[in-house]
């Protein structure tokens, strides 16, 4: 490779010519050492191959990180949740876009990962519950929620959830909390067999069996039905006036 020389421009600054190897299309750079400052001429030109990276440049990283800062600054939710929630596919399958909502206590904040916990309730009542619908220790360990929009006293909020893929369920049309529409009727049936316990536990057992359906998730929220989901143990929640329901799912889909 031979260097050219090189001539003085009129400010008395070097003018150096573009060099390429003839062997490499590598780009170079060009080092100048000069004997003396005032006299201005090169003594030495080295060139030097400019290394090039197989890793994607800086500037892309960095924008995909402002899109990220950008997408996170115009989202109540971070990345990592609404991918939480996306992976909830068989309730957003079944739930055909209608929202079921619970009450929790505002501790949870904006959004939460709940454990579904087990509830040390007892009585006649909730065994009768859970042997009608042959499910062992349902009312102490599922979520009960609906589609109304209830009152919450100053430290509770109502969110939306979403529970973990594997979860069942049963609703009954009419009833929107069990809790007291059944439990009622039972304690009234006691008290007419009062000398005959064991047939208002048959009479009550027969009435779950037949009201009681575990199809069509979305029909039972549509009828704001209370839906008491169980073998899961957890589900996220979202606070539900943060954002409209009908937008979060444009969210999931984005």
């Amino acid at each position: 490779m031979v260097a050219t020389n090189t001539s003085l421009s009129e400010r008395g600054k070097p003018t150096l010519p573009l060099m390429r190897s003839n062997t490499s299309s590598k780009p170079y750079s060009l080092a100048v050492t000069t004997k003396n400052p005032t006299n201005c001429w090169v003594s030495s030109l080295r060139i030097h191959p400019v290394q090039q990276h197989e890793n994607p440049p800086e500037e892309d990283i960095n924008t995909s990180m402002r899109l990220d800062s950008i997408f996170e600054r115009n989202s109540p939710f971070t990345q990592q949740q609404l991918k939480n929630i996306t992976a909830c596919t068989q309730f957003l399958e079944e739930s055909k876009g209608l929202p079921l909502m619970k009450v929790l206590s505002s501790g949870y904040g904006d959004f939460a990962k709940v454990k579904v916990r087990h509830r040390k309730k007892k009585g006649r009542f909730i065994d009768t519950f859970n042997e009608a619908l042959d499910v062992s220790k349902l009312r102490q360990r599922a979520i009960f929620a609906n589609n109304n929009t209830v009152h919450c006293e100053s430290d509770e909020d109502l969110y939306y959830i979403f529970p973990k893929n594997g979860y069942r369920f049963v609703y009954s049309e009419e009833v929107h909390d069990s809790g007291e529409a059944y439990k009622e009727v039972f304690e009234s049936l006691l008290s007419k067999f009062d000398d005959n316990h064991e047939k208002a536990v048959t009479i009550t057992t027969e009435l779950l069996k037949y009201t009681y359906t575990n199809e069509n998730l979305a029909e039972g929220i549509n009828r704001k039905a209370e839906v008491i989901v169980y073998n899961v143990p957890f589900y996220y929640a979202v606070k539900e006036d943060i954002i409209d329901y009908n937008k979060l799912l444009n969210l999931l889909g984005e």
